[in-house]
């Protein structure tokens, strides 16, 4: 199959064509229309900008190292990239590439380092290309090493003092910090944080952080309190995944957030104890909250009756008001699904404990979600109207209706009053 590249001027380049000659030996066609041009070099003559936006679309570093073998200048053109991407290779290869680099300010570093067999990667290596990393003064990193012999000893991780995103997937690793530069704060630039599969507690280097805005971790918690302080931090993604409990501890692991300026807040469990999220004054304004048990183990929050919680969110959402629908407001929804009990055992605590812990508290619309056989919730939805004063309209969804129930509560003073009464 012939192989052509289209340029801007579109002017097709094909590689020369062999012809038979006399004697059937074959010889090199010399006709233009064959050669793009009498044999001129056309790739070649274009700028090293070009080219290397040309190495750049490849989506890869190796592949665009392998253009070194097209002539001199290309072996010379891919240390220039200003992004490098290293997947599936192994430490020492890796080692190489950086040392040739010579972009001084790299706007992304991804790093995917091959786990052999068997699989080996010494924390000494891991730091050491770390710090050839820092010294490119990267803007964005993505690193990913699996887990495997060595993973219990923790390498350490550079200051990349100029990187505004990262994001690190360590394979139960855990990794300690340089010693700061003559600023106290390791990470003076960084916004986005990305951890996964690891061991580490977030405190210890959230507070080097004085940019960070987004956080998300998705841990082997090694630690049964860990705390979350930041005056910079809008959005958090809290998973906590599952992992062998020594001696059957199943000890609650709690997190103790203080983040004034959180604007987003999701916590997952997939572990096999309890998760408990607790927010320190001053008490942020979070538009939306997620609390999400998918764990057996992590459904701790006992309903009357048979049922437990499996989920509950928070979110602002506009409605319409007293039917009036060109003249919609901004409300808080409160949302909870809530399944059979009968299979988790009984609950450590109660919903109206886990509803006081909440940053918010002025809800206007309950929404319920009963994936449960338990016909008789009327006890349960009257207890949390008297723990939420404010509910002015209830949406139940249940097997025993066919569609999504609708309850108009009126104003929270009449409802007050019809609850005392009751």
């Amino acid at each position: 199959m012939e192989m052509e590249l289209l340029l801007p001027s579109a002017c097709r380049l094909r590689p020369r064509q062999e012809i038979a000659g006399p004697g059937g030996r074959a010889r090199r066609s010399t006709s233009p229309e064959r050669d793009g041009g009498g044999g001129e070099d056309r790739l070649g003559a274009l700028p090293d900008a070009l080219l290397l936006l040309i190495l750049a679309n490849l989506g890869s570093t190796a592949e665009a190292a392998r253009t070194s073998i097209l002539a001199r200048r290309w072996r010379s053109l891919w240390p220039e990239l200003h992004v490098l991407v290293l997947r599936g290779v192994g430490p020492d290869t890796l080692a190489h590439v950086l040392g040739r680099a010579r972009h001084g300010n790299l706007r992304r570093l991804e790093i995917q380092i091959l786990i052999l067999t068997p699989p080996l990667i010494l924390a000494t290596q891991i730091s050491s290309l770390l710090r050839a990393a820092d010294e490119h003064n990267l803007a964005e990193l993505a690193f990913d090493v699996g887990d495997g012999a060595g993973a219990g000893v923790p390498f350490e991780l550079p200051c990349f003092a100029r990187a505004i995103s990262m994001d690190l997937q360590i394979g139960s690793r855990s990794f300690t910090l340089a010693p700061p530069p003559a600023s106290e704060f390791t990470f003076a630039a960084l916004e986005t944080l990305t951890l996964s599969l690891c061991r580490v507690d977030p405190g210890e280097f959230i507070r080097r952080c004085p940019r960070l805005r987004v956080l998300a971790m998705d841990c082997c918690w090694a630690h049964n309190a860990v705390e979350i302080h930041s005056g910079s931090l809008q959005e958090v993604v809290l998973k906590d995944m599952a992992r062998p409990v020594a001696g059957g501890d199943r000890t609650p692991r709690r997190v103790d957030i203080a983040a004034p300026m959180l604007r987003k807040f999701r916590l997952e469990c997939y572990g096999r104890a309890e998760m408990v999220a607790s927010f320190s004054a001053p008490a942020p304004v979070a538009e939306t909250l997620s609390l999400k048990y998918c764990s057996t183990s992590s459904r701790s929050i006992g309903l009357p009756g048979e049922g437990c919680l499996l989920s509950l969110a928070t979110a602002m959402e506009w409605r319409s008001r007293y039917g009036q629908v060109n003249n919609p407001v901004l409300v808080r929804v409160l949302s909870m699904v809530i399944l059979s009990n009968q299979n988790y055992g009984y609950g450590n605590r109660s919903l109206a404990q886990e509803i006081v812990r909440l940053p918010v508290n002025n809800f206007s619309v309950l929404k319920l979600d009963l994936r449960t056989n338990y016909h008789d919730f009327g006890t349960l939805i009257f207890d949390l109207l008297k723990s939420l004063d404010s509910i002015q309209r209830l949406e139940l969804v249940s097997s025993f209706f066919s569609h999504t129930c609708i309850i108009l509560l009126g104003t929270s003073s009449y409802m007050n009053h019809r609850l005392r009464r009751s």
